[in-house]
């Protein structure tokens, strides 16, 4: 792991990190939001996810809905629970992000807590197309902070992310 030392330790902060598959939200102890369809994909992380408090959000459940998550999360937010988004919304194999979906911004301006963006490298060793996991190590950089901007727009401030993680994803990756 590197750039530990961007992480703050005084209030809680909106965690971004690239999504590729249901594992990285293994080891995750803090407030994370996911989509309810995890029940059906994942058994077992689903379960882990209840009992770690995550907040659930669906497109298709009232129930579920985006703003009820949104509630949720600045209720965290001001009980000094830090929370992580995926802002990409969904897993991607990929070579490159993708495009961000405005939520973790929105809520970043909505409650004035800082984004903590984090980059997961590639899972090489996760061959998705035949099922086959093998051993190996996978490298997490966790980067500045990152602020809302007098006068930016949500937009711009999802973009600023977004290329910064994608600058530093192609780095891990070795992606030219």
């Amino acid at each position: 792991m590197e750039g530990i030392t961007n992480l703050e330790t005084t209030g809680p902060v909106i965690f971004i990190l690239n999504h590729q598959n249901s594992l990285d939200t293994v080891g995750i102890q803090i407030c994370a939001v996911t989509s309810l369809a995890i029940f059906y994909v994942n058994i077992i992380i689903a379960i882990g996810c209840y009992f770690c408090d995550c907040i659930f959000t669906s497109r298709t459940s009232k129930r579920f809905s985006g703003q009820r998550a949104l509630e949720k999360c600045v209720q965290s937010l001001k009980n000094d629970k830090s929370i992580i988004i995926f802002p990409e919304g969904t897993r991607s194999n990929e070579n490159k992000l993708l495009p961000f979906r405005k939520g973790a911004f929105s809520l970043s301006l909505l409650t004035h807590v800082k984004i903590q963006p984090v980059v997961i490298q590639k899972y090489k060793q996760i061959d998705h197309k035949n099922h086959v996991f093998g051993r190996g190590q996978v490298k997490v950089k966790i980067l500045p902070k990152m602020d809302f901007i007098e006068y930016e727009t949500v937009e711009n401030y999802m973009q600023r992310a977004h290329n910064l993680m994608s600058h530093e994803f192609h780095k891990l990756n070795n992606i030219v």
